[in-house]
């Protein structure tokens, strides 16, 4: 996980990494957990794209997305100072490369307005890992302590992850294989604070 700051946002002090929901939302996020913060989800890079969209990819094989901000469309004290495109653009480290190309986007907050496509310039490894299931995001120290989110196994699982609380409830993690049957709400907090239900794990020919 690449962890980067910006001098744009929040005058550098926040620890900062980009992560992906599948198929194809891209978020910057708060790197650690900040005990002031209530969602550690800072900024949705492509808000006006949908959900199921995959995006493209480069000459690289690297993302291309069309940097729609959902940060962008606040006021503008809400706001960094010269835009996300710039805040990213001025970071510690490479995360994008504008192509050139704008498009006209639209999204129910702030309605029309010219999105940048970019490249991400992040290699999968270097990407905060999601957790398919309850959406726990990796903190800094999964990564120092070499306890990353593993991946999905199953054929077609190439960027699909779970966190370690929903893989201890698993004997198998490909979904094509299995259905969940949700029966109590039990506790089960992770560094992040997300709860998710416990799991009977049925087989689909049952």
């Amino acid at each position: 996980m690449l962890i980067f700051t910006s001098p744009d946002i929040v005058k550098g002090s926040f620890e900062l990494a980009i992560a992906r929901k599948s198929p194809g939302t891209y978020l910057v996020i708060l790197a650690r957990a900040y005990g002031m913060a209530a969602t550690r989800e800072y900024i949705v890079l492509n808000v006006s794209t949908p959900r199921s969209t995959v995006p493209p990819l480069s000459s690289a094989g690297r993302p291309l997305i069309w940097l729609d901000a959902d940060l962008d469309r606040q006021p503008p004290h809400l706001r960094p100072p010269n835009g996300v495109l710039a805040a990213l653009r001025a970071a510690d480290s490479e995360v994008i490369r504008p192509t050139g190309r704008t498009q006209r986007m639209h999204a129910k907050l702030g309605g029309e307005r010219d999105a940048h496509e970019v490249e991400l310039l992040l290699d999968e490894d270097q990407l905060a890992r999601s957790c398919w299931y309850c959406d726990a995001l990796e903190v800094d120290t999964d990564v120092r302590d070499n306890d990353r989110f593993p991946l999905c196994s199953g054929e077609g699982y190439t960027s699909t992850y779970m966190c370690q609380q929903v893989r201890r409830r698993l004997t198998c993690v490909c979904r094509s294989n299995l259905r969940f049957i949700p029966v109590r709400q039990e506790t089960c907090v992770r560094k992040s604070y997300l709860r998710l239900p416990a799991l009977i794990l049925m087989n689909k020919q049952l």
